[in-house]
């Protein structure tokens, strides 16, 4: 058991809280303005085309298996891949302060 006392849960509470908020909004945001679903839809297929490229090359696979993952990801699961791609932003930028405040701690020792 993790040895938290009130503040602590309140604090992780509200953490847990501001993330289901925060996984929440772009499906609603999506719902509410037709033109940033549209602009998630296109820049979504840009994405998982230039992944799939840059993988594979440019080939007849390349287009295939672009097409199959825009179809599943764009116009099957848009609201989840939204929810997924906001949660992957947050971690990321999350990691990479982590590591400028460990470099910017390590410099200025020196």
């Amino acid at each position: 058991m993790i040895g938290l006392n009130e503040k602590g849960w309140f604090l992780l509470l509200v953490i847990i809280l501001v993330f289901a908020v925060v996984l929440i909004l772009p499906p609603v945001f999506l719902h509410l303005f037709p033109q940033a679903k549209i602009l998630f839809a296109l820049l979504m297929i840009f994405t998982i085309w230039g992944t799939v490229r840059m993988y594979l090359g440019d080939s007849v696979l390349t287009l295939i298996i672009s097409g199959i993952l825009a179809y599943l990801i764009v116009f099957k699961y848009l609201y989840l891949a939204s929810s997924i791609y906001v949660f992957q932003l947050l971690l990321m930028v999350g990691f990479s302060s982590i590591v400028f405040f460990g470099v910017a701690n390590v410099l200025s020792r020196h």
